[in-house]
């Protein structure tokens, strides 16, 4: 398995080289505008990347107009508006094939597009999606015939269902079934009743956790194996929140509410925040010595599923106060190393291990 690390930039070049990382994974905005316009920045980024040594999986994601206007697909898949925006995606896609063709040959169409967070919330997108990929694949196809086509990496908590839509209405669309997993709840078995037994040993806290993750990429194989498709597992960005092993000792259970955990002030500065009710479900944070052992476990369980390629998201804690300055709320915290770009000792030492263990 493959392991890599997501987003890389010049500045961190020295960095990837010392922890042997030669994947990365790339976003490139405005996929549809209107003005036919092309991202520069990104074009510019991904050839740095590849003449830096970088194997680059590029996340096209639509413009906010074409985001807009999504939800005229639903139901419309043969009618004027509908073909009027596959068109605009299709031609956009082709022109950032064309451009960057010669840096990248896996492309991924809109990571996450199953979030709320990410592609909204609106009747009927798992149904768009499928529709959106086919046109999106036959693009890149168009320009690179040979060209690897991620499905958008979904974003779940143990859940398999939501490649059913690709498998079942645009199985030949996409190449590798790509996941974003964050485990961003579940480190607890649950009893009887449903409920987490936080007083769990670590040991059951780890096999439990590995096996959710075991348990649900074999049932998403065996869905795919009886459809016919078997298309190997990817993960283009997955990460876990991890704080010092002093905050997560002093404070144990740690919610993390968007960017507003600070390990000076405490877990008191949580529920001032304006931000605590929105994400009232919360993210559980790890200290680094328990992250590690958890990722360690996880990664095994993802090797033993057959998983080709993992990207890690991601190499730097976002400093706070920038909140959501990356996208991910829960990404905030799914750094290698703190904000103050010191490391997590343990998070690293267990990384390299699977970025060697790929290359062995």
């Amino acid at each position: 398995m493959i392991v890599g690390l997501d987003d890389w930039r010049p500045e961190d070049a020295d960095s990837f080289r010392d922890l042997g990382v030669t994947w990365t994974k790339m976003g490139c905005s405005g996929i549809g505008d209107a003005d036919g316009a092309l991202d520069e920045g990104y074009l510019a980024k991904v050839q740095a990347a590849h003449e830096a040594g970088m194997t680059v999986i590029t996340d096209l994601r639509p413009d906010g107009d074409v985001h807009k206007r999504l939800s005229e697909l639903l139901g419309e898949r043969d009618g004027a508006e509908g073909r009027d925006l596959q068109a605009r995606i299709g031609e956009s896609v082709a022109a950032h094939v064309q451009a960057a063709g010669a840096f990248c040959s896996r492309w991924e169409f809109w990571g996450e597009f199953d979030c709320p967070f990410v592609g909204g919330i609106w009747p009927g997108k798992e149904v768009v999606y499928p529709v959106l990929l086919s046109a999106v694949a036959t693009a890149i196809r168009g320009e690179q015939p040979d060209a690897q086509v991620w499905n958008g990496g979904y974003g779940v908590n143990f859940q398999p269902q939501f490649i059913d839509g690709l498998v079942h209405e645009a199985p030949d669309a996409f190449t590798h079934a790509n996941w974003h997993h964050y485990n961003i709840s579940e480190y607890w078995p649950r009893d009887s009743r449903g409920n987490f037994v936080f007083n769990a040993p670590m040991k059951d806290r780890r096999f439990d956790t590995a096996s959710k993750f075991k348990r649900m990429f074999n049932d998403t194989r065996a869905r795919m194996t009886a459809a016919g498709c078997t298309q190997p597992f990817v993960s283009s960005e997955w990460g876990m929140p991890v704080v010092s092993d002093e905050a997560a000792d002093a404070c144990k259970g740690i919610k993390l509410y968007s960017a507003v955990f600070d390990e000076e002030a405490g877990v008191e500065a949580l529920v001032e925040h304006p931000l605590y009710f929105e994400f009232r479900d919360g993210v559980y944070g790890l200290g680094d010595r328990e992250g590690a052992a958890f990722f360690d476990d996880w990664m095994a369980a993802f090797e033993e599923c057959g998983f080709e390629v993992l990207i890690y998201h991601r190499l730097y804690d976002t400093p706070t106060p920038e909140a959501d300055a990356d996208g991910t709320f829960w990404g905030l915290y799914c750094g290698l190393h703190y904000p103050d770009r010191t490391p997590k000792t343990a998070m690293v030492k267990t990384f390299r291990k699977w970025v060697e263990r790929g290359k062995a």
